[in-house]
């Protein structure tokens, strides 16, 4: 949320207007909200987008047609895109806590998108590399 605050501020400064779409996890409503977003006059879009498989084809039509910036689960295409890296944060925290304490247990989110399984995986990593067991809640 703190995100969209900003993003709202930065828009309202250069005389913008912002507002909020969300699929809620699902490939439809992401599919609806893309086709509501072209029948408006857009200047550009930030996605954070589904991505559990590959990228969404409106989401290539609509990138013809206005700037995207993708954050959070990179797309399939060569796009503007802010987002983690995953294997290096994952790596950092569990070193720091496992040094600092109690080895990290892992709770993941719903798979509705490929930094769910990336990060699952950067986990599992990071723990075998200080050689602790990963735990999965």
């Amino acid at each position: 949320m703190e995100l969209t605050r900003c993003i709202e501020a930065i828009a309202e400064d250069a005389e913008y207007f912002s507002f909020v779409l969300s699929s809620n996890g699902q490939l439809d409503i992401e599919t609806e909200a893309i086709g509501r977003l072209q029948s408006l006059n857009a200047a550009g879009a930030i996605i954070v987008p589904m991505g559990t498989k590959e990228t969404n084809a409106e989401l290539v039509r609509l990138e013809a047609r206005i700037p995207l910036v993708y954050v959070d689960s990179r797309p399939d295409q060569d796009a503007p895109f802010v987002g983690t890296d995953n294997a290096q944060s994952f790596n950092l925290i569990v070193d720091y806590l496992c040094r600092s304490g109690e080895p990290p247990i892992f709770l993941g989110m719903p798979e509705i998108n490929r930094n769910a399984g990336a990060r699952r995986r950067a986990y599992a990593a990071g723990m075998q590399a200080v050689g602790a067991d990963p735990v999965f809640l």
